[in-house]
């Protein structure tokens, strides 16, 4: 089974189909947007929308109107869906899914007035949190193919997105072993070893002194946050002794 069939699979449970006729999908049409298809389950509402052909008329082809009265009825559309699965207990977050190559070829909108509606999502204004909207990409320069149902692979790959998202599992490998206080002694040491050399020698004893410290806290106390506390304790009062040794010994 290809990719394409997958995601098809996977939405195609969710589409709410009229009652009277079931192969028929449930609609909502406007004047200017159509909710071709509408999907529902336990995630979200949502709906795949057109543009009608009454945007093609140049007396409202204008970006006054795709700001106006274009945009407010797209609103009331996606609000009203919502409300009305509200009032059956149906309480979801509400998606619209558009395509630009619907956009492009329904309603011959230019880019400049694709990249205003495609601004529209992002209006806090305007959707107030109501909905999200998403306008898809072409994948490529060629059209894209559209299936049974009409619309084209980027808005069927973001429905499935939607609708049926796959949890990709991480694959954490295999657990850490525990090292023993002595084996991580061994390890700081061998780190002091080859960051200070021999031209630090004093550095070097006192980082080496600090691991054997840490690693008779984790061997002596069953408790071992107390354990290296006890043991930080120790060896910084011996790492102080040692420093009045030398100054003592210099004067």
């Amino acid at each position: 089974m290809t990719e394409q069939n997958e995601n098809e699979d996977r939405i195609s449970k969710f589409l709410l189909l009229n009652k009277s006729t079931e192969s028929k999908p449930v609609a909502v049409k406007g004047r200017y947007w159509i909710a071709e298809n509408i999907y529902l389950n336990e995630i979200c509402l949502a709906i795949w929308a057109t543009p009608s052909e009454k945007i093609k008329e140049r007396t409202i082809n204008s970006e006054e109107a795709i700001n106006g009265i274009i945009k407010e009825e797209l609103y009331n559309m996606l609000k009203g869906i919502s409300q009305l699965a509200a009032e059956h207990d149906l309480l979801r977050p509400v998606a619209c899914v558009m395509s630009e190559e619907d956009l492009i070829k329904s309603a011959s909108l230019n880019d400049k007035e694709i990249k205003q509606i495609k601004r529209w999502g992002s209006d806090q204004d305007w959707h107030r949190g109501a909905f999200t909207l998403y306008v898809e990409s072409k994948n490529g320069s060629q059209d894209e193919p559209k299936n049974e149902n009409g619309y084209c692979e980027s808005v069927k790959e973001r429905l499935s997105d939607l609708l049926a998202p796959i949890i990709e599992t991480i694959n954490i490998g295999e657990k850490s072993k525990i090292k023993t206080g002595d084996e991580i002694a061994d390890d700081f040491k061998k780190a002091c070893r080859e960051k200070y050399g021999s031209e630090k020698v004093a550095i070097r004893k006192a980082a080496t002194s600090l691991g054997e410290a840490l690693a008779e806290g984790f061997k002596q106390v069953s408790d071992v946050s107390e354990g290296i506390k006890y043991r930080l304790k120790k060896w910084e009062e011996d790492i102080l002794k040692q420093a009045r040794l030398i100054k003592e010994g210099e004067s």
